[in-house]
């Protein structure tokens, strides 16, 4: 007779859940999954016992097969009683699947140790908005193993430059997560540039134009005295030019107070063009806003009454305007040529279509001396020869006994010659000028408030 045995066995082959991790709940699913190892097949309406015992928590539950469990077959179910997880700790867990006659009994009871981790309490401990001016740095703190920011930089601290939402997620030893985010505005310098006196949005053309803007302080906060704030000037030629200047504030610049700059650099435009510029204020690398100004250049009258010092040998002498516009000169006329009789400094000032204005001054000397009355007074001075090679006679009749000063100015701006007396009626000075440099000087003199200046050649 040959008998053969055939083994009844249910074996516990994965708990699916709970798993060792971070922050478990009190309501935990328990998911159990099992194996028919045996050699006979289980019918349908067999009654399997699972179950899980966790300190004082004992839970059984049967479940009746529905359809038959063949050999090899593997079930998972989950049980209708979760378990509580909740205490950071390790959860010393027995679970067990049973069938009556389960011949390994050891194989479908089990001990699973369950590990709790605290949770990450973790914060930037920002607010959730901010709004500034200069860069944020976020530091997430020491202490996780590793960081990881929205840009997938993976540093502790993050340096924020960009409005937008910055995030981190930062990882414990336990492989546990905290997070937190915070949303920063960058708000632009707020110092604005709300003017642009020069070039005006209409301008006369001028060599060296110089460059000038009114800047506001729209922050609700002074910059202080010694600052520096970055000026930029963006003109657009054929190539565009930008440039930055700097300006270091000499005092506090108060919240809603403006200043003027003007430009160490200058420019030079052609008439007849329009040239657009952008300007712009930066402070602390924080930009400011942009501010766009078209400039039309206009031409400028170029006047030109000959040589600065004319010297006539007849009467009379007729200065002429030579370009058409309206005038005004030194005598008051009003018309296109004026003719002079005597020596002096005469004036000419015309206007165009564009109300660009140009001038030019010229001296005539008759006879070589120069007389002038010096304005709001009744004194009359009197400089000759002129031009001169020896002894430069000058000569004052005040109105009445008055504080006079004389001074004289070399070609490169020295003054050489100085003189403060009181007169108290007509006095002669001679200037020994024989050891000047051959040139152009100028003799200024000045009496009573008043003052009247003439252009002295010395030659050999």
């Amino acid at each position: 007779v040959t008998l053969t045995f055939h083994f009844l066995d249910i074996e516990i082959t994965d708990i699916v859940e709970p798993i060792s991790g971070c922050d478990l709940s009190s309501e935990e699913p328990v998911t159990i999954t099992f194996k028919n190892s045996g050699e006979y097949v289980l019918e349908e309406g067999t009654v399997i016992n699972l179950g899980f015992a966790l300190g004082e928590t004992n839970y059984s539950e049967e479940l009746i097969l529905d359809q038959s469990f063949g050999i090899d077959e593997v079930m998972t179910v989950t049980l209708g009683q979760t378990v509580d997880l909740s205490e950071s700790t390790t959860h010393n867990m027995q679970v067990w699947v049973e069938v009556e006659n389960d011949m390994i009994p050891e194989n479908s009871n089990i001990d699973y140790p369950v590990d709790s981790y605290p949770a990450v309490d973790f914060s930037l401990n920002l607010p959730d908005e901010i709004e500034t001016y200069d860069p944020v740095t976020l530091d997430a703190g020491a202490g996780y193993v590793s960081y990881l920011w929205h840009d997938g930089s993976t540093d502790q601290t993050f340096i924020a430059t960009e409005t937008g939402l910055h995030h981190v997620t930062v990882t414990d030893e336990n492989g546990c997560t905290g997070y937190d985010e915070v949303y920063i505005e960058f708000r632009n310098s707020d110092l604005n540039v709300t003017e642009v006196l020069s070039p005006a949005t209409e301008d006369c053309r001028i060599p060296d134009m110089p460059m000038e803007i009114t800047i506001k302080n729209e922050r609700t906060e002074p910059i202080d005295q010694g600052e520096e704030l970055s000026i930029l000037c963006i003109i657009g030629f054929d190539t565009p030019y930008e440039f930055t200047e700097t300006l270091t504030l000499t005092e506090a610049l108060a919240p809603n107070e403006e200043i003027n700059y003007v430009f160490d650099q200058t420019v030079n435009l052609t008439s007849g063009n329009t040239y657009p510029f952008t300007f712009r204020v930066d402070y602390n690398d924080v930009e400011g806003n942009e501010l766009a100004h078209n400039s039309t250049i206009n031409p400028t009258p170029s006047v030109d009454l000959g040589d600065d010092i004319i010297y006539v040998d007849d009467d009379s002498y007729t200065l002429v305007a030579g370009i058409s516009g309206t005038y005004l000169w030194s005598t008051g006329s009003t018309a296109a040529q004026i003719t002079v009789y005597q020596s002096g400094e005469y004036w000419l000032q015309v206007t165009n279509s564009y109300g660009c204005v140009g001038a030019d001054t010229v001296y005539v000397d008759f006879d070589g001396s120069w007389t002038q009355q010096i304005p709001g007074t009744n004194t009359i001075v009197s400089v000759y020869p002129n031009p001169v090679n020896d002894k430069l006679t000058v000569q004052i009749v005040p109105q009445k006994p008055s504080n006079i000063e004389m001074q004289l100015v070399s070609p490169v701006g020295q003054t050489i010659y100085q003189k403060k007396e009181r007169i108290e009626g007509l006095t002669t000075t001679l200037l020994d000028v024989t050891n000047f440099t051959p040139g152009v000087y100028l003799l200024k003199v000045m009496i009573d408030g008043g003052w009247t200046v003439t252009r002295v050649v010395v030659g050999r």
